[in-house]
């Protein structure tokens, strides 16, 4: 049977906003290339660069750059998020998406609106 999947075809949930949609390719690109510093910088939450530690952040950044299994494990979240329907919360600023049963090791994962600009929350 065709899958999309099995074509080589990029899934991508037509009810998301478009400005998350863009934050996911933009997120992919920078983890496919390497480029950890910059998908922690731009793609990740100010709020959770605001609440992470310079030290710690550093070390997250260390970690994607030093670990391609770690690179993947972001990846697969934002693939698999780009193929659900999140849960809104705070008016529609934060969108959760179930990810219990994929393999990841947490049980949702979330994206939030900040100065309306979608980004990684955690």
């Amino acid at each position: 049977p065709f899958t999309a999947e099995a074509a080589g075809l990029d899934i991508v949930n037509t009810k998301l906003p478009p400005g998350m949609v863009e934050l996911f390719d933009e997120a992919l690109a920078n983890l496919e290339a390497g480029r950890c510093n910059r998908y922690f910088d731009r793609q990740m939450s100010p709020n959770f660069r605001r609440t992470t530690g310079t030290r710690a952040l550093r070390t997250l950044v260390s970690a994607c750059e030093s670990r391609a299994a770690l690179r993947e494990q972001y990846m697969a979240a934002i693939r698999m998020a780009r193929e659900r329907t999140p849960r809104y919360e705070y008016a529609g600023t934060r969108a959760v998406f179930d990810m219990a049963g994929t393999g990841l090791p947490y049980a949702q994962w979330a994206v939030e609106q900040v100065d309306e600009r979608w980004y990684i929350a955690e």
